[in-house]
């Protein structure tokens, strides 16, 4: 059934000149192997300006999606967070929902729904923006009418996506699996779901951009 709604929302998504991933993290420190969008980036953490990543995740996510890009789409990254679900996090999702982003990257999980979160993601989603989930990192079986890992939980329609190993998230929740770890500026190897959800997207957004170009 997945499978089925990922094609009506290749299909649907919103169509713009090219594809646009935009990553809710930490910011980011340029590089020169990062494809990053020439636009859209923004700070809504009050801490410095989006090219500044002082615990280099969401530099990491971005390296992953750089890496796996054959050109088909460009990164932007919404510095949201430097712990927790706060009300910067919600604005940089009122942020992406506005911009109508084709693909969103949601790699901060918690075990409590937040109400204008769930609001505004199935705003998103009736949009037809897709988002990928990290599973989390608590080593849970989640089973159905027992799903608290949030916002992978909220909505059936969201890509959740976890990696391999028992101290990750698993269950009937998850759509898949992808490797899960990535490395860090200072060469650090760094592991979780947050690594494992971008590489999904990634696969995504290049077929996406291949739809559009009407290519085969």
């Amino acid at each position: 059934m997945k499978t089925l709604m990922l094609v009506l929302l290749l299909l649907t998504a919103p169509a713009m000149a090219k594809v646009k991933i935009a990553v809710i993290d930490t910011g980011i420190n340029p590089a020169p192997d990062l494809t990053l969008c020439k636009s859209g980036h923004k700070d809504f953490t009050g801490y410095g300006p989006q090219d500044s990543d002082p615990y280099t995740h969401g530099t990491a996510i971005a390296r992953i999606l750089s890496q796996a890009n054959d050109g088909s789409y460009c990164v932007v990254m919404l510095k949201a967070f430097l712990g927790g679900r706060s009300k910067n996090y919600i604005k940089a999702l009122e942020y992406a929902k506005n911009e109508n982003f084709a693909v969103v990257v949601l790699s901060l999980t918690g075990m409590k729904e937040l109400k204008w979160e769930t609001k505004i993601i199935r705003v998103m989603l009736n949009q037809k923006q897709a988002i990928f989930a990290a599973a989390g990192n608590n080593g849970i079986t989640v089973t159905r009418g027992n799903c608290n890992i949030y916002p992978a939980c909220l909505d059936s329609r969201i890509n959740v996506i976890s990696t391999y190993g028992k101290d990750y998230n698993h269950g009937y929740f998850v759509d898949a699996y992808k490797k899960g770890t990535a490395v860090d500026n200072t060469g650090k190897i760094m592991t979780g779901t947050s690594f494992a959800a971008p590489r999904a997207a990634a696969e995504y957004a290049k077929i996406l951009s291949k739809l559009r170009r009407g290519v085969k």
